[in-house]
């Protein structure tokens, strides 16, 4: 892609208000469907944050992805732009995909295990997404390792929770 055709500010800002609705309308599905009642009754680990703390702090999440998109498309390697472009938008799917199972299907166990898919899934694209544009790999590390706190919590979660159901009774 040339300069000419290069993704500028106006693509930037459609990004960022997107992001901006999207979270805007999963924040709302959350907390109209009754679902943060729900994960509030959940037993949690004593270093839990609260359960709007946690929404908000995952919604805010998309704004990096949205940068990161936007720098990769303008910046990245002419060979590697698109396929970075793709797994970011996959970082995206699997974070609303996440989000319907937990608050969706209510369901803890499945929850961990498309939490683990989704940690694995994001530190792969951190690496390349890194080698393709170095900007829009450094934006996805906050997201990573919101990812990984977001791991660990669910698995927590999960053992609390799931009766001892799941592998052995972890």
């Amino acid at each position: 892609m040339d300069a000419d055709h290069r993704p500028g500010v106006i693509r930037f800002l459609i990004y960022m208000i997107g992001a901006a609705a999207l979270a805007g309308g999963l924040a709302g599905w959350v907390l109209s469907s009754g679902a943060l009642s729900w994960a509030e009754n959940l037993m949690m680990p004593n270093w839990t944050p609260s359960a709007r703390t946690l929404v908000l702090s995952g919604i805010i999440m998309l704004q990096p992805l949205a940068i990161s998109l936007w720098v990769t498309q303008r910046g990245g390697r002419d060979g590697m732009r698109s396929v970075c472009s793709l797994l970011i938008l996959g970082l995206i799917g699997g974070f609303i995909a996440w989000l319907i199972v937990f608050f969706g299907a209510r369901d803890v166990t499945t929850t961990f295990l498309a939490n683990l898919g989704g940690w694995t899934y994001a530190l792969f694209v951190t690496g390349l997404v890194g080698r393709c544009s170095s900007a829009a790999g450094y934006l996805l590390w906050p997201v990573f390792l919101w990812q990984t706190l977001n791991l660990a919590l669910s698995f927590e979660i999960m053992r609390l929770n799931s009766g001892g159901g799941f592998a052995g009774g972890l």
